[in-house]
């Protein structure tokens, strides 16, 4: 055994560090666009808005739509609560469990006629995790050695916001064109933490030693970037309605600090004998850019019946690749600048929404989703890989009109199912291997929204 673990190397214990970096930039949602469904009657709807766009969320979804709304109008929304599960394997167990519990605002927007147009301001949060993973084992066995605990903490928290204004003005009777122009910020915290330790008994001097091996590593990162929308929207007068929106591609400039800390000790109980002592520390900062695709979306909406609209929209979002650097520590516990590729795919997605007034003042809202992921398909190879996980959900909602104001409460479920990567320590052999492992996920927000017409 003394042998055995002699022979442990530091490359060995480095397999957390590279876990960590994979691990924690896949929980972000840069792979999935539907993370959060923005508004009041477009979430009620599935985000099947664009050929809708009648209220302040327009900006958001459609800001041509804007210019057809009759009054001036003030909104605001959240999501009352947002609960995330993912379950697999991430480290050592199959039922490991990713949890993330947030409460963020969502929109607010506000709607307004002058003698060219209309004008909009919009605050949006497309984006929000609060991933958490705190799994604790004792006397497993790993790389074939008896270790007497081992502990895995993940903290990962994320938001992007979005501000800016909105412009729509008529270009033929029944045809509307709208920009918005939005200033991005995001911010983002991970907050890595592992520790083993086991104990054996040298039979070569017959003295217990101690095996320590720990490792915290925190980023912390800002980005800021300019993006925008262009749409149109065609009403006839009768009972159908087209949307098209577009986005070109766009970057936010990220700028993240970076620290990490590694101790490995073997040493003898009584102190006496140091058979391994080292320590690594590494902190800086780094700036990349994050690009985002282009993206398109086209929506129809029909009114069949005189309470009835029935809406549709597919969005197309292009590919992407970019480098994401980060500094982190070498085999020799020297730090050093490392980088990532990311490569987004091109994805096609879909929402389909409802709604009937069962009384004038009464909506009934429902909708459908999909939430295909840009990541790249996990492949079955020994490499760590980010998790694609493909999202399909409906939403609900109802609420309260009046002439001046209105509000409403809904739900939004998701399922995921996909996979991702894991470290395969079944081996006895001191190096390791990735494996492909099964991942699912649920996504439960509530949420609540209300507009004011002056």
């Amino acid at each position: 055994m003394a042998m055995r673990l002699l022979k442990l190397s530091i490359i060995s214990l480095l397999v957390p560090i590279s876990i960590f970096v994979t691990a924690l930039t896949s929980f972000a949602g840069i792979y999935n666009y539907m993370e959060v469904v923005v508004g009041e009657k477009a979430a009620g709807m599935g985000g099947a808005f664009t050929a809708v766009a009648d209220d302040a969320t327009a900006t958001w979804y459609n800001p041509a739509g804007i210019i057809h709304i009759p009054f001036n109008s003030m909104s605001a929304s959240a999501n009352a609560m947002t609960f995330k599960t993912r379950k697999g394997k991430f480290f050592l167990s199959n039922k490991e469990e990713l949890t993330s519990f947030d409460f963020i605002p969502n929109f607010w927007g506000v709607t307004a006629s002058t003698s060219v147009g209309k004008i909009g301001l919009s605050i949006v949060v497309p984006e929000s995790d609060n991933f958490e993973l705190h799994e604790k084992y004792s006397n497993i066995s790993l790389l074939g050695f008896d270790w007497n605990t081992a502990r895995d903490d993940i903290i990962f928290e994320s938001d992007t916001y979005m501000v800016g204004p909105s412009y729509a003005f008529s270009v033929l009777p029944g045809l509307s064109g709208g920009v918005s122009l939005y200033f991005i910020y995001n911010a983002f915290t991970e907050d890595g933490y592992n520790y083993w330790d086991t104990d054996y008994t040298d039979v070569s001097d017959g003295k217990n030693y101690s095996l320590l091996w720990e490792n915290s590593a925190k980023k912390n990162g800002t980005g800021m970037g300019v993006t925008g929308k262009i749409g149109f929207l065609y009403k006839s007068d009768g009972w159908l309605r087209i949307g098209a929106v577009f986005r070109p591609p766009s970057q936010i400039s990220e700028e993240v600090k970076v620290s990490q800390v590694v101790y490995l000790s073997e040493i003898s109980d009584d102190m006496t004998v140091v058979k391994n002592f080292m320590r690594g520390n590494a902190e800086g900062t780094v700036s990349y850019a994050r690009k985002l695709p282009f993206t398109t979306t086209v929506g129809i909406a029909v009114l069949p019946y005189e309470r009835t609209t029935i809406s549709l929209d597919v969005s197309y979002f292009g590919p992407v690749e970019y480098k994401e650097k980060t500094i982190t520590l070498d085999e020799n516990l020297d730090q050093v600048e490392a980088q990532r590729d990311v490569a987004l795919n091109e994805v096609i997605n879909g929402s389909l929404g409802i709604e009937y007034m069962l009384t004038p003042r009464i909506p009934l809202r429902a909708g459908l989703f999909t939430d295909i992921s840009a990541a790249p398909e996990v492949l079955n190879v020994n490499a760590a890989q980010p998790a694609h996980i493909d999202k399909y959900g409906l939403t609900l909602s109802s609420g309260y009109m009046q002439s001046n104001s209105t509000v409403t409460a809904g739900i939004k479920y998701g399922i995921g199912r996909g996979y991702g990567t894991a470290p395969d320590y079944s081996t006895d052999d001191i190096s390791f291997t990735f494996r492909k492992e099964k991942y699912t996920q649920t996504d439960i927000s509530v949420f609540v929204s209300g507009t004011y017409m002056f």
